[in-house]
């Protein structure tokens, strides 16, 4: 467990499975018998999995890995809105994705998720943090009327809609 906390990434175990394959070891050296139980099979991943994974490496500070996260959440589902949404943005803010490539990949997202209210929020949250508030009220709009009447969408839209008023 103690390699599980080092601080160098190097010593970390690379998955859960050496995770188990270590506690078995130890179970079996301090009881002397074999682990009794079957070991699981594991999940296999999904790109909203993959997406959770990314956004907490990114709020770790490890963009790196998580940008390799989002790349395989995209891999198993190109189109993937949230995947696409959070890789994206981590790239515009750091200057790496020019907004007009941030706008057509969500842009594209969207329109291959027809009827997901959670593209078109994802699609005005990019209006939104480009500044251009009449989009934005657009899309989160169309999220609203496609069955995304939650308190994010509606507070998004409020705010956006104040902006577009100034």
């Amino acid at each position: 467990l103690a390699r599980c906390c080092h601080r160098e990434e190097s010593e970390q175990p690379d998955s859960m499975e050496e995770v188990a394959d270590a506690l078995t070891a130890v179970y079996e050296e301090a009881v002397g018998e074999e682990y009794p139980r079957v070991r699981p099979e594991g999940a296999s991943d999904t790109a909203d999995a993959l997406n959770n994974r990314a956004v907490s490496f990114m709020d770790l500070g490890l963009y790196d890995r998580a940008e390799a996260k989002f790349d395989e959440a995209l891999k198993l589902a190109p189109y993937h809105a949230e995947s696409t949404y959070n890789r994206g943005i981590m790239l515009w803010r750091s200057g790496r994705m020019a907004d007009e490539a941030l706008l057509a990949q969500v842009v594209e997202a969207a329109k291959n998720s027809p009827g997901d209210w959670r593209a078109q929020y994802l699609l005005g949250l990019v209006h939104s943090e480009r500044g251009d508030a009449e989009s934005a009220i657009a899309a989160l709009r169309q999220a609203r009327e496609s069955g995304g009447e939650t308190a994010e969408v509606l507070r998004a839209l409020g705010i956006a809609e104040a902006v577009g008023e100034r």
